[in-house]
C-alpha cells in the first residue's frame, strides 16, 4: 500500500467553531477538521496525489464560501438556532394593523 499523502490547512477565524461546523457536512472520512487556538485546523489524507489535491481544492473552496458568508453575518443571527418555524422574515411585525 502506497504511503498516504497528507496536508494541513490553518485558517484562523473570528468564529471558528462556526466555521468548523459550516463545513462539517461536506467532510469525507479522510478529512478531520478541529477547532484549535483560534483557527479551523484540517488535515486532509488521501492516497494519491490527484486526489489529495481535488480533495484540498474542494475543502477550498467550501472554506472561502463558508469564511464569507460568516464575515457578512457580523454574528447577527445565533450560530445554533435551528428552529426551522423561527421567523426571519424582517418586514414582519406582529403588532402592525392589518
Amino acid at each position: 500500500m502506497p504511503a498516504q499523502r497528507t496536508v494541513c490547512i490553518r485558517t484562523p477565524h473570528s468564529r471558528p467553531a462556526a466555521l468548523a461546523a459550516a463545513l462539517r457536512p461536506d467532510n469525507t472520512n479522510d478529512v478531520r477538521s478541529r477547532v484549535e487556538d483560534g483557527a479551523v485546523v484540517t488535515e486532509i489524507a488521501r492516497d494519491s496525489t490527484g486526489s489529495l489535491a481535488q480533495t484540498t481544492d474542494d475543502y477550498v473552496r467550501n472554506l472561502r464560501v463558508g469564511a464569507q458568508l460568516l464575515d457578512q453575518d457580523n454574528g447577527l443571527s445565533t450560530d445554533t438556532n435551528t428552529d426551522a418555524n423561527a421567523d426571519t422574515d424582517p418586514n414582519t411585525n406582529a403588532d402592525r394593523d392589518t
